[in-house]
């Protein structure tokens, strides 16, 4: 996945869209892309977590047969606590990784994606307790 994809991808994700595109291409060369095929694991309950996962292309459920939409991790990754579901590839899935260091210094540097976030908190579009 080249650069440009990856900006596209994020572009796409509340609420990585709501950064500039100079706040997105930094984003983005932040990330790791590891893909994933159909069946595997994405994230296993109950595994430290290190990296937000971003998902930028193709299909993921957790084991509660939820759909992971845009992104998953977060509450875990700020609050230092493990996932206690797993996360397994529908179809073949490219994430995008971004560690928590890297995620720490883009909350810090692009305050509106904190708000973002906290957005979505409140219209429970994703689980997230910071």
């Amino acid at each position: 996945m080249t650069l440009t994809q990856k900006v596209f991808a994020l572009k796409g994700i509340s609420p990585f869209n709501t950064l500039s595109d100079s706040e997105l291409i930094i984003t983005a060369t932040m990330t790791q892309l590891k893909h994933y095929e159909e069946g595997s694991k994405i994230y296993s309950a109950g595994s430290t977590l290190y990296n937000l996962f971003v998902i930028a292309q193709g299909e993921a459920y957790n084991s509660f047969s939820q759909e992971q939409k845009g992104f998953f991790g977060l509450d875990g990754l700020l609050n230092d606590e493990a996932l206690d579901y797993d996360v397994v590839a529908l179809k073949d899935t490219d994430v995008l990784l971004i560690s928590k260091a890297h995620l720490l210094t883009l909350l810090y540097e692009c305050p509106y994606l904190m708000l973002g976030f906290l957005s979505l908190k409140k219209d429970n579009t994703h689980e997230i307790e910071i």
